[in-house]
């Protein structure tokens, strides 16, 4: 009798057939759903965490002026003027407050630029050699949530008095982080029309603030009466979030270095709470960030904690007041 094989016998399978495939496809699929959030989450927490050190850094800078001088950084005079190393710091200084601190965050050869050249004898050496301080990136100055440090469009009709505009183009740059001006006032003016103005007694400067920097500002530490560690200092600030790079927001289109505006100061009342970037509204006035949950602020001690938008509007105007008498906290400050 025969001993041929079965017909039953054991097929070898050397690929998948497609309901399989299909099966692992879906699979791999269900598990990058799951994966890619907690990615992008853990690097959020890595950006937030920079933007944090970057306020350390700036808030450590202030309080290192603030031992040299005996006063915070002063706001500056006005969105027309750029800083200037030969004016020193406070009322007669006309850049900002990120320019007065450029020496304490290891940028002294910028801070000095245009350094020694009369500006009525030589005024086009000196806007030439001023302009060198906008068009440098400073990687402090940005929350990596919002955008890289680099050069960004810039408004030629808001060029500083002491500024050559040609100079500026393609870009300028600037900043995330506002320095606070109380709970009150106006954040925005163009200053003095000239040197002749400010060093002839002839300019009023605006009055009223109740921040630690604001137009012409040298606020001392007995001037905060409420503390240090119960005052803001500096915070990252609301912008539109479809204008991180093109320059559109009317509050971040000037550069990070000049005088008194809303591009580098910011207001905290109670009708003016913080919020998250939100695509095309522009908030001038605000703190706020690129974070889903809350934004960053460092305090006239130092110190920087993560507020949610969540604060009650009072608090927040309290805590930008430095000698409204209200020392108060927050369950939503971390």
């Amino acid at each position: 009798m025969g001993t041929g094989r079965s017909t039953n016998a054991f097929v070898r399978r050397d690929a998948f057939t497609i309901v399989e495939l299909l099966i692992v496809i879906t699979i791999v699929g269900i598990l990058l759903s799951l994966l890619l959030p907690a990615v992008e989450s853990s690097q959020e927490a890595a950006r937030k965490t920079q933007s944090k050190n970057n306020l350390r850094q700036l808030a450590l800078a202030a309080t290192y002026q603030l031992d040299s001088a005996g006063y915070f950084p002063s706001g500056g005079w006005g969105y027309r003027w750029a800083g200037d190393p030969d004016r020193g710091f406070g009322t007669r200084q006309p850049g900002g407050w990120i320019y007065s601190i450029l020496p304490y965050v290891e940028e002294r050869t910028l801070w000095r630029a245009g350094a020694g050249i009369n500006f009525t004898q030589n005024p086009t050496a000196k806007e030439t050699a001023l302009a060198a301080q906008v068009k440098q990136p400073i990687p402090i100055l940005n929350c990596p949530s919002r955008r890289p440090p680099d050069l960004y469009p810039y408004s030629p009709q808001r060029a500083p008095i002491n500024l050559n505009a040609a100079d500026l183009i393609p870009g300028v740059v600037k900043t995330d982080y506002a320095i606070s001006i109380g709970d009150t006032g106006e954040v925005q003016y163009p200053g003095p029309s000239s040197f002749a103005d400010v060093d002839g007694d002839n300019y009023k400067w605006q009055s009223g603030y109740t921040g630690v920097s604001f137009q012409a500002s040298q606020v001392t530490v007995p001037q905060i009466t409420d503390g240090l560690s119960h005052t803001y200092l500096i915070g990252e600030k609301y912008l539109d979030a479809t204008a991180y790079t093109n320059g559109a927001d009317s509050s971040d289109n000037d550069a990070a270095t000049q005088g008194f505006d809303n591009d580098m100061c910011r207001i905290a009342s109670p009708d003016f709470p913080p919020k998250g970037d939100i695509p095309g509204e522009v908030n001038p006035s605000i703190f706020g960030s690129a974070h889903v949950e809350g934004f960053h602020m460092a305090f006239c001690d130092g110190s920087v904690h993560f507020i949610d938008y969540s604060i009650d509007p009072d608090v927040h105007a309290h805590l930008a007041n430095r000698a409204d008498g209200q020392s108060t906290t927050s369950n939503a400050i971390h």
